[in-house]
Parts: C-alpha cells; structure tokens; sequence
C-alpha cells in the first residue's frame, strides 16, 4: 500500500518519489540511472529446538546446543576463491549484478532491469573456485552455541539470536538463528502463565481439623503451609512471590 495524504495536504507513512515509481512498475528509475551491484546474499534463517527443565526455564540458563549449519570456508576465508585469487566483474552485467533493457512503447523509451543471472547479480564472477566450498565461500559443518536463555520463558516461545545463524554465500551476512522452548512437565507442580500449582491431597480429618505440611518451592526454599480448618475441596493457599519470575523482569 502507498502513502495516504492527510486532509489539508499533508502527508502520512512513507514517501515515494518518481524513481521509486518507476521501481515499483519497471524495475528501474526514470532515467536509466544504473545502482552499484547488489552483494552477496544474507544467508537464509535457521531454527533449533531446545527442552528446559521447569527449573531452568524459570531462572535462566545457559543452554548449548549443537546443529549442522553452513559455517564461513575456512580455506578461502568465505570469499570462494582459491586462495591467492580473486573474483573477477562479471562481463555480462559488466560489474553492475544487473541486466538492462530498453524496450520502446507508446510512452516511449522504457529502461527495465532484471539481476544478473550469471553473477548471481553480485556484480563478479569467480574463475577459480575454493576446492573446499565449490565457490560457495561456506561448507557444513556441525557448530555448538550457547544459547543465554532468559528466566521466565515458556513452551512455545522463540529466541532470536541475530547473525548466528547460517553462514552466507560469499562473505555475505549470516542469517538469524531461531531457538524455540519446550519445557519438560514437572512431577510437583503445574506452571499457569508465571504462577505454579501444586495438589495436595488431605484426608477428610485434615480438611476439618484443619493441618500443616512442608513443601520444597522451585527454588530449593521450604516452606511451610498451615492449613485452616473447615478447609474444602478445591481451596487456594497462596504463597506470595514463590512463582516464575517474569520474563520482562517486572517480578
């Protein structure tokens, strides 16, 4: 969608100006102006799961993982070139990593562009490959990362680790990697958002006479939890401050 204009001339969102219509619609700018050449490629995103402990996942750990991923050739430092050689400009798009055509038509001369499909529109060609990586500038390769998991995650939730993810062709930007949580259920306690529950089963002499028991929190702490009597079946005693700690860092 394009920017709207606001009652009174004004304007609102982004602007766009002529050589970002002729973008939009032909591939180019209203003059042929030619760009620099578009680089190597980002790399593409990864994810990996990783399983916590009702522990872990409320106070925080530092989890490594390990995962097959395109890491930076070490043999032509990603630059995919046989070392002691470099890339040379393409001489199809002539270094531009695009092609450009001018077609006539009842409006008159059109410019449209297109990458290069010989130099992958990186604007240069590698005549001598990495032995290792092909001409790649990566190869695979099995990785370990620690991944900082902050206290108060949750099953389903997603960590974004920027740049390390896979490696991109040609000395380009590494992608992002994606850590999804799962939590393993606990024998002791059921977790609702960042409050835990525990069922404590009485006997019927306990419910009325009212009784006391120790229970371990989740961080090791007992505590003690007194039991009034005429208590009833399904009753909550709270212990204040003994839950999951927010994730935001507010409790």
């Amino acid at each position: 969608a394009g920017a709207g204009a606001r009652p009174g001339g004004g304007q609102t969102g982004d602007t766009f100006g002529l050589g970002d219509l002729f973008d939009a619609f032909f591939g180019g700018d209203a003059f042929g102006t030619r760009r620099g050449p578009a680089g190597p490629p980002r790399g593409y995103d990864a994810d990996v799961a990783v399983e916590l402990t009702l522990q872990e996942a409320a106070f925080g750990v530092v989890q490594p993982v390990e995962v097959r991923l395109p890491v930076t050739c070490e043999r032509c430092d990603g630059s995919g070139c046989e070392p002691g050689t470099h890339p040379s400009r393409c001489d199809v798009c002539g270094g531009t990593g695009e092609v450009r055509q001018v077609r006539r038509s009842i409006l008159g001369q059109m410019v449209t562009a297109s990458p290069c499909t010989a130099c992958g529109a990186t604007g240069s060609r590698i005549l001598s490959p990495c032995r290792d990586c092909r001409g790649e500038g990566r190869v695979n390769a099995l990785r370990r990362i620690d991944v900082e998991v902050p206290a108060g995650v949750d099953t389903g939730q997603r960590l974004r680790l920027a740049d390390r993810g896979p490696a991109a062709p040609r000395g380009g930007v590494a992608g992002d990697l994606y850590v999804t949580i799962s939590v393993e259920p606990h024998p002791d306690f059921d977790r609702d958002g960042n409050d835990l529950v525990h069922v404590r089963m009485l006997t019927l002499t306990q419910a009325a006479l009212g009784a006391a028991f120790t229970i371990e929190t989740l961080d090791g702490d007992e505590e003690e939890i007194l039991v009034p009597p005429g208590s009833q079946p399904g009753q909550v005693l709270r212990l204040k401050g003994k839950g999951v700690p927010s994730l935001h860092g507010r409790r």
